[in-house]
């Protein structure tokens, strides 16, 4: 992975949900256009999101453990700051 790769993979949340901005969109798309180890990545946060998605009604009805209810708010709280 090159120097860049970091802020990229950063992005790719964002970026598959399509919420950055289109300056943002076309620097990713740009690096992915050479990258191909960030292509793969980009593609299995689709692959992730699109499952999610598929599956975002019976996931908001089951249980969350606990463990996993405590690393989201973690990570939450981390992106606020």
């Amino acid at each position: 992975m090159g120097k860049h790769c970091g802020r990229i993979l950063d992005r790719l949340a964002a970026y598959v949900d399509q919420l950055l901005s289109a300056e943002e969109r076309a620097e990713v798309d740009q690096h992915l256009g050479k990258c191909p180890p960030c292509r793969t990545c980009a593609s299995e946060e689709e692959t992730a999101r699109t499952i999610l998605r598929a599956r975002a009604v019976g996931l908001r009805n089951a249980p969350v453990p606990p463990e996993l209810r405590s690393r989201c708010e973690a990570s939450l709280r981390r992106r606020k700051r």
